[in-house]
């Protein structure tokens, strides 16, 4: 079975608000393998961190409203998706992020 990890960037394009943004098709693909069982998933610890200050941005900016913003944090919360050490993933991110800037 494929195994992903994915980043705040692809997860913020699983809430409304956000998922109209570019790829946010392709990124709510990979959520609905994961939820039929067709892939595994795996976060990094700092991943509900940082969407929560997507949201916030995409709040304060007035591309959602606050409302918005916290029902869509609680819907990312309810995926229950597993969470590894961020440690985990550095030298791989690192390099995957020098080979492919």
């Amino acid at each position: 079975m494929k195994s992903f990890v994915v980043d705040s960037s692809v997860a913020a394009k699983w809430l409304p608000p956000l998922n109209n943004e570019p790829l946010a098709s392709e990124a709510r693909g990979l959520l609905a393998d994961w939820t039929r069982g067709k892939i595994e998933l795996s976060v990094p610890d700092l991943l509900l961190v940082e969407v929560a200050n997507v949201l916030w941005k995409a709040a304060r900016t007035g591309r959602c409203k606050a409302a918005e913003a916290r029902a869509a944090l609680k819907i990312l919360i309810s995926y229950g998706l597993p969470v590894a050490a961020s440690a985990t993933f550095l030298e791989t991110a690192l390099r995957v992020a020098i080979e492919y800037e």
